[in-house]
């Protein structure tokens, strides 16, 4: 039997769209399952690596500032117990006066405690930051005291030790640091919350024990930490404590409230069935802690309530450390979800494109059959995110020319708006056949501004035409600088380029490509300078002010025209922190969250800690030195001395702060933030801050 070319055309394309469309249908599923299973396991292992990283660095502080304690009053405690006299209140006051000191550099500390043979002292940080010393002992009039400069000034008089479950002796057996289990710790105002002590013996060369440090750490800070991992858009991360039978307690969770309940009066950690979280329990339940594997991160699935989860498991590896282990839980359906979207989305587009496949080939066969094959070429060649110029197929059929002529239109345009909007952005839209619609999502990422020094007044200098040729190379290396590190430039306002990193890609170093492309953008523009030198062209610099934090990322402005972009106070305080370059002279600041999540790769320096409009707490001012594998001693030097020069100025010592500012200068005479700090500090000489001051300063610039 013979069939007619139309019918075999025909015929033909039914079976082979049909074919094409079940075979990628299929294939994209499971592509995309198991593209979903590895960006979960990725998620909890990322995850978890954070959170360990955090613990690690909780486990590290801790163990090093209770030995440094230790070695630091060792001699002191030593002379104690040699003597028959009990330890006096004059020098209980001096150790007060020490561990003030110690707290105010570790703020993550809820208490530091030493204790003596006839004697101890206690330093307590409330929520409200401000610090409260108690001293008891034999012969002493046991108070509390607050400190009031560099001394410590008599607060209440009491007769005993207030009642504290953080006095816990648990590790003293032990020549080394020992953590204790979770408790709940009650300071020296009353209010209670979780936290672990470590408490680290005083021993004599013969190993005698004559006194004790113990450092409580409160868990508050860790579960708001945990709140801020973004796992998924449904996961979340929760931190357990293992006893010696195995069994599991939660000590850290996103909502923190929900770690403590009222028993009898008094607080008391949540049990597992308290918690009431059956996923967790599940969760748990599922977890083998025996096993060696757990501290390698392993991963279980798990269904509760109809719902599939995905939960990791990983273990702390601290040799004296904590017994914790980190529980990650992902429900599937946020990466399946989109996986059977996707598919489905493929197959109805595939039917509808069969449909007109077989109408057009039954009726225009012969003469469209060429013509049509080259259009569904380049059309996959779109649909590869291939926006490169081609040979459109020409045909003697005016809508066959139509088609081809639309086509390459098409091309033309995707090619233009991937340099008119974020490109990623622009190929997920193509690629995934959705319409850009208005609202957005929350994401944790990286925002930065920078802006090109002394455009404005060379504006004035020069013709527009030239003004602009300027601009284009200028804004060339700022932006190539951030598409080289994976960032995404959300528009260009005038000479300033602002340009996020988190999205839409996910990533978890966005704080660290950030600075790398600042650090990187001034190293560009000075190599540039010295081939525009020679040929006359203006040499600009540019500033930048970068912040790492939770903001809604998504399209923004009306129906008919939008904008990607981000917005929160997160990106607000980038644009503040770029604008304060030039008050302090510096060319790159950064929020004190970029610090925290960029780690060791950049060398930073705290520069001030002000007061902004619209914000209650202060905030901290960070530069932005250099890479930590490029510093340089003088940078060293100088970080170093402005460090210890406005920790002086903020303990009111003001001529310890003018030697170590002094030491500054003599190492860069233009430094900005060292020249401002020595003049703030001959103000506050004429006319001293108030007694309740904190160390920062009203910031009215925006």
């Amino acid at each position: 039997m013979t069939l007619s070319f139309r019918k075999a055309l025909t015929l033909l394309m039914v079976v082979v769209l049909a074919l094409t469309i079940a075979v990628s249908g299929v294939t994209l599923f499971i592509q995309n399952t198991q593209s979903a299973e590895g960006l979960m396991t990725r998620a909890i292992r990322n995850s978890s690596t954070l959170i360990e990283a955090r613990v690690e660095d909780l486990v590290t502080r801790a163990e090093g500032q209770s030995r440094l304690v230790a070695a630091l009053y060792r001699e002191k405690l030593l002379e104690d117990s040699l003597r028959s006299s009990p330890t006096s209140q004059s020098d209980l006051l001096l150790i007060g006066e020490g561990l003030i000191s110690f707290l105010r550099e570790n703020p993550e500390f809820g208490s530091l405690s030493v204790k003596a043979r006839t004697g101890g002292v206690r330093v307590d940080q409330l929520v409200s930051g401000e610090l409260i010393v108690f001293i008891w002992g034999e012969g002493v009039e046991s108070g509390l005291y607050r400190p009031f400069g560099n001394r410590l000034v008599e607060r209440e008089r009491i007769s005993a030790l207030p009642e504290a479950p953080s006095f816990s002796d648990e590790g003293l057996s032990s020549s080394t640091p020992a953590w204790s289990s979770a408790l709940v710790f009650r300071n020296l105002q009353g209010v209670e919350s979780p936290a672990v002590t470590l408490t680290t013996p005083v021993l004599t060369d013969a190993g005698q024990e004559i006194g004790s440090i113990q450092v409580v750490y409160t868990l508050t800070d860790l579960s708001r930490y945990l709140s801020t991992v973004a796992v998924s858009r449904n996961g979340y991360a929760a931190l357990l404590e293992l006893n010696e039978n195995g069994e599991a307690q939660v000590i850290g969770y996103p909502n923190v409230s929900r770690l403590l309940t009222f028993q009898e009066g008094r607080q008391k950690m949540l049990s597992l069935g308290e918690l009431n979280d059956p996923v967790l329990a599940s969760a748990i339940a599922a977890g083998d802690f025996g096993r060696s594997s757990v501290s390698r991160a392993a991963e279980v699935q798990l269904s509760e309530a109809g719902q599939s989860y995905f939960v990791g498991f990983k273990s702390t590896a601290f040799q004296n450390g904590p017994k914790w282990v980190t529980v990650v839980v992902v429900p599937t359906e946020d990466f399946l979800g989109p996986a059977r979207t996707q598919v489905i989305s493929l197959v109805s587009l595939g039917f509808l494109a069969l449909g007109i496949g077989v109408v057009t080939a039954f009726v225009l066969a012969k003469r469209l059959a060429n013509p049509l094959q080259a259009l569904a070429r380049e059309a996959n060649r779109v649909q590869s995110l291939d926006f490169s110029g081609g040979t459109v197929p020409r045909s003697e059929i005016r809508e066959i020319n139509e088609l081809s002529q639309a086509m390459e239109r098409m091309k033309i345009g995707l090619r233009s708006m991937e340099k008119l909007v974020p490109q990623e952005y622009a190929r997920y839209l193509v690629s995934s056949g959705q319409e850009a619609r208005l609202g957005g999502e929350r994401r944790h990422l990286t925002t930065s501004f920078a802006d090109i020094v002394g455009f404005t007044r060379l504006s004035s200098q020069v013709p527009p035409e030239e003004l602009m040729e300027v601009l284009t190379d200028y804004l060339d290396v700022l932006s190539g600088a951030v598409l080289a590190t994976g960032g995404t430039i959300d528009k260009f306002n005038g000479d300033d380029v602002m340009a996020f990193w988190g999205a839409p890609t996910l990533r978890s170093d966005h704080a660290i490509q950030a600075c790398r492309t600042a650090l990187e953008s001034q190293e560009a523009l000075g190599k540039l300078h010295s081939e525009w030198r020679e040929s006359g062209r203006p040499l600009l610099t540019a500033s930048f002010g970068i912040a790492t934090g939770d903001v809604v990322v998504g399209n923004v402005g009306s129906r008919q025209r939008m904008n990607y972009t981000v917005l929160g106070d997160t990106v607000n305080l980038a644009n503040r922190l770029q604008g304060f370059n030039r008050f302090y002279g510096t060319s790159i600041q950064v929020a004190a969250s970029t610090v925290e999540e960029a780690g060791d790769s950049f060398l930073f320096r705290l520069i001030d800690v002000v007061t902004l409009l619209g914000r209650d707490e202060p905030v901290e001012l960070w530069e932005l030195v250099c890479f930590r594998s490029k510093v340089t001693d003088k940078q060293l030097n100088l970080v170093q001395c402005y460090g210890k020069a406005f920790r002086a100025y903020q303990s009111r010592d003001w001529g310890e702060a003018e030697i170590q500012l002094a030491s500054a200068l003599e190492l860069c005479p233009e430094d900005g933030p060292s020249l401002l700090l020595l003049k703030r500090i001959a103000d506050f000489r004429q006319n001293p801050p108030e007694v309740e001051w904190t160390g920062s300063v009203p910031l009215t610039l925006k």
